[in-house]
C-alpha cells in the first residue's frame, strides 16, 4: 500500500477512535442575516469555544486544536445569534493523523454530527474547492466568527465578518520566519487593522464563494493589528484526507442499513472486518508507551 493511502487509512481508524472529549473578527461588522448560513460555533460545557464550517448534513470543518484544551460536547447552526441556534450533539472528531500542535500545522479536524443538520433556508453547506487553490495576492476574502473583537475583550453572540487581502507566500514567510508552517495561506493582520482573533478559529477562509482555508493562528494571540500576517490552513492539501473520512462514513452508514434491514452475509462480513480492525487498532494504542 502506498505511503499516502497508509496515511489516509490510519486518518480513517484515528477518527473513529477518537470520542468527544482558537480566534473575534477585527474591524469587521455584524454578518447579514441571509449570508453565511454554513457557519457552525464549536462549544463545550462552558460555552463558544470555536468556528466551523458545515460540508455534509453530517460533517463540519474546523481547526484541529480546537479540541486541544476543550471538551467539545455540540454545536450551534442555523442562526447567526447563538442564543436563538439549534444545538446538534458532536458523535465523534477526527484530527488529520499527523497534527501534533497549531504551531507544526496540519492545523485541521472533521466533525462528525450526531444527527443530520436540517438543510433549509437558514442552515446551508459550502463548497470545497476542488483543486489546488490559485489564489492571487491582495485578492478580496472574507473570514467570519464569533470571537474576540479586541486582544482583552470577549468574544460575542451575534456572528460578524471581515474582508481580508490574500498575502503573497514569501511575504509571510519573511514575517514569520521559521515559526510559519506548510501548507498554509495568509491573509489580513499584516499592514491592516483587519483579521481574526482568539475564538474565531476553525472558522473559514472564504474566496469567490468557496471554503479554501481554516482560521488557525496569529502571533502569541495578539490582534492589535497590524502585525504579522493571520494564518490559515490551505484546505486543498487536505481534500483526499477530507473525502476519505466522508466516503468511509458514508459506507459505515451503508453496512449498518444493509444489517438493519435483514440478515446480509456480506454485510455481517464487513462489520466483523471492522470490529477486527478497531480491536487491533485499541490493543495497539493501549501497548503504546505514553
Amino acid at each position: 500500500m502506498h505511503g499516502l493511502n497508509k496515511l489516509l487509512l490510519f486518518g480513517v481508524l484515528v477518527c473513529f477512535a477518537q470520542t468527544v472529549g482558537g480566534s473575534e473578527i477585527i474591524d469587521g461588522e455584524k454578518a447579514p442575516e441571509d449570508s453565511m448560513q454554513y457557519m457552525v460555533s464549536l462549544q463545550s460545557n462552558s460555552g463558544h469555544e470555536c468556528g466551523g464550517f458545515l460540508i455534509s448534513e453530517e460533517f463540519v470543518v474546523t481547526a484541529a486544536h480546537c479540541s486541544d484544551h476543550a471538551a467539545l460536547q455540540h454545536v450551534r447552526l442555523g442562526h447567526h445569534d447563538l442564543k436563538e441556534a439549534k444545538s446538534v450533539s458532536i458523535e465523534y472528531t477526527c484530527k488529520f493523523p499527523s497534527y501534533w500542535s497549531v504551531g507544526h500545522g496540519n492545523d485541521i479536524m472533521l466533525v462528525k454530527l450526531a444527527e443530520r443538520a436540517p438543510l433549509n433556508s437558514k442552515t446551508k453547506t459550502i463548497p470545497l474547492p476542488n483543486s489546488a487553490t490559485n489564489l492571487k495576492e491582495n485578492q478580496t476574502c472574507s473570514v467570519a466568527g464569533w470571537g474576540k473583537t479586541e486582544t482583552h475583550r470577549y468574544g460575542v453572540t451575534e456572528l460578524r465578518v471581515v474582508s481580508v487581502s490574500i498575502i503573497d507566500p514569501p511575504i509571510c514567510q519573511e514575517m514569520w520566519g521559521n515559526d510559519l508552517p506548510r501548507n498554509v495561506i495568509c491573509a489580513g493582520g499584516f499592514g491592516t487593522k483587519k483579521g481574526f482573533c482568539q475564538g474565531d478559529s476553525g472558522g473559514p477562509l472564504v474566496c469567490n464563494g468557496e471554503a479554501v482555508g481554516v482560521v488557525s493562528s496569529n502571533k502569541h494571540d495578539n490582534c492589535d493589528y497590524p502585525d504579522v500576517p493571520n494564518v490559515y490552513t490551505d484546505l486543498s492539501k487536505y481534500l483526499p484526507w477530507i473525502h476519505n473520512v466522508l466516503r468511509e462514513n458514508n459506507f459505515s452508514n451503508l453496512t449498518k442499513r444493509l444489517q438493519h434491514v435483514g440478515n446480509f452475509p456480506e454485510a455481517t462480513m464487513v462489520q466483523k472486518q471492522e470490529d477486527v480492525v478497531f480491536k487491533n487498532y485499541k490493543s495497539r494504542r493501549a501497548e503504546a508507551p505514553g
